[in-house]
């Protein structure tokens, strides 16, 4: 069983105690909700933040290993590149970062080999997704009409594998106009680098309400946080708003009210059927807005983080075959098997944990599994990718680490993606109404950094600011 969570408190000018009403009333305490309100409430605004887990964050989601006392992340891990929202939070509080590095391999029928290029082979494939002309087209339809057809086929079949992984997309459902606007941001941000915060991610939610504490803020108000608070209506009209609550236990809560409303829940909880647990009904109904969040699309990813006795990779001729090369500087593993075809290792830290990574169709699959189904598959899965066998998975096997964000019913999904032709429904979506209902998320970044934790701030700050040019 994995080991109960290990919360930090966060730090700053807030509050957890009930108001009657405020000033802007956020749904959600994920980044984009937490980011919004350190500016309203730095602008002297009053903002209830409401939200229905027993914490804040949202998808940031860690614990602790007790044996290594490093952190294991159930949600966001990496930083990548060098985003402004994330590093301005990072040097304000001096957090601890340190740089992904190692090798690539790859498995091929359990044939361990180093991977040379690695980004270089990604480029070739992609290189024509600018030149598709004005009509988007699915990724799947990229591949078969642009990618070569049937040449090169083992490139073609690693960028499907990394784009259904890492952007936990359906290649037959993701916009290609969308992964360009990715690639692009990504670009921008130096994204072939990757980071991880040496403590506990979920640190990042107290350094988003903490702020710049350098900097004097005389008018600023606190932040209350109603934690286990389930929002079930929204019932509104221009510059007021009456919210109806439930707790995690399913008594009424007092109605709640404010001038504003921020929306930044995931999509897959605004895509929920009515009387779903999580879903809101709006009073009056919000149809446009509902066909825009329909038009985007929700994807499916699983991960797992399997602590072991020892970093047995490390040993040459581990699991009884000579032949078998060490992976100490493995820091990526890259496979097809149907399984987690992806797993990376804590390097440059020396750790005994790995993490099995499967999006798109492969988690899809995985995820209706029980837990214990789930790490079955996993250990099946490594033993063929390492090419040994259960048994020795098994043996080696101390603990593990997963979160079903898929059956998490204030989730619903892991992250975003860019459906065909989406562009213009997120558009749509993140556009105010009547002056009082606002929306943001990682949706809802809209310069190419969709699922990621930079851009779902990011979506948060440009929600604020839309917020008080209309106070």
């Amino acid at each position: 069983m994995s080991p109960r969570s290990n919360r930090a408190r966060p730090e700053g000018r807030y509050i957890m105690r009930k108001r009657i009403g405020a000033d802007v009333a956020i749904i959600g305490g994920g980044v984009a909700g937490l980011a919004a309100a350190r500016i309203l409430a730095d602008a002297g605004l009053t903002v209830r933040i409401l939200e229905a887990r027993d914490r804040i964050g949202g998808r940031v989601h860690s614990r602790i290993d007790p044996v290594t006392g490093l952190p294991v992340e159930l949600g966001a891990e990496f930083i990548h590149g060098i985003p402004a929202e994330t590093f301005e939070l990072i040097d304000a509080g001096s957090v601890p970062i340190y740089e992904v590095s190692g090798e690539h391999w790859r498995s091929a029928g359990g044939k361990l080999s180093p991977m040379r290029d690695f980004w270089g082979t990604l480029e070739n494939v992609n290189e024509k997704m600018s030149g598709i002309g004005r009509r988007d087209i699915s990724y799947a339809e990229y591949l078969e009409k642009y990618a070569g057809g049937g040449k090169n086929s083992a490139a073609r079949a690693l960028a499907q594998r990394y784009v259904e992984g890492f952007h936990a997309a359906r290649i037959e459902t993701v916009g290609v106009k969308g992964l360009l606007r990715a690639e692009n941001a990504s670009e921008k941000l130096s994204g072939d680098r990757a980071f991880r915060m040496t403590h506990q991610y979920a640190n990042i939610a107290a350094l988003i309400l903490s702020g710049d504490e350098k900097k004097s803020v005389k008018n600023a108000t606190e932040i209350s946080i109603d934690l286990e608070t389930i929002v079930q209506t929204i019932n509104w009209k221009k510059g007021r708003i009456t919210i109806g609550a439930v707790s995690a236990a399913g008594a009424e809560l007092e109605p709640i009210s404010a001038r504003r409303a921020l929306i930044t829940l995931p999509l897959g909880v605004l895509k929920s059927s009515p009387g779903d647990r999580g879903a809101i009904a709006f009073a009056p109904d919000l149809p446009e807005k509902r066909a825009a969040w329909d038009a985007l699309e929700m994807g499916d990813a699983v991960r797992i983080v399997l602590r072991f006795r020892d970093r047995f990779w490390e040993r040459r001729g581990f699991g009884g075959r000579r032949s078998r090369p060490s992976l100490e500087g493995m820091s990526f593993l890259h496979s097809d098997d149907p399984g987690f075809p992806t797993w990376w290792s804590c390097f440059p830290i020396r750790a005994p944990m790995l993490t099995g990574w499967a999006g798109g169709p492969a988690a899809t699959r995985l995820l209706e599994l029980d837990d214990s189904g789930i790490v079955a598959e996993a250990v099946a899965s490594l033993a063929r990718i390492l090419g040994t066998d259960s048994d020795f998975i098994n043996g080696e096997l101390e603990t593990w680490y997963v979160h079903n964000w898929k059956h998490d019913p204030f989730s619903r999904g892991a992250y975003s993606f860019v459906s065909v032709n989406g562009l213009a429904a997120q558009k749509r979506l993140a556009a105010p109404v009547a002056e009082t209902l606002f929306f943001a998320g990682e949706a809802l970044s809209m310069d190419g950094n969709i699922g990621t934790v930079h851009g779902a701030i990011a979506s948060g700050r440009r929600a604020a600011m839309e917020i008080l040019t209309e106070c």
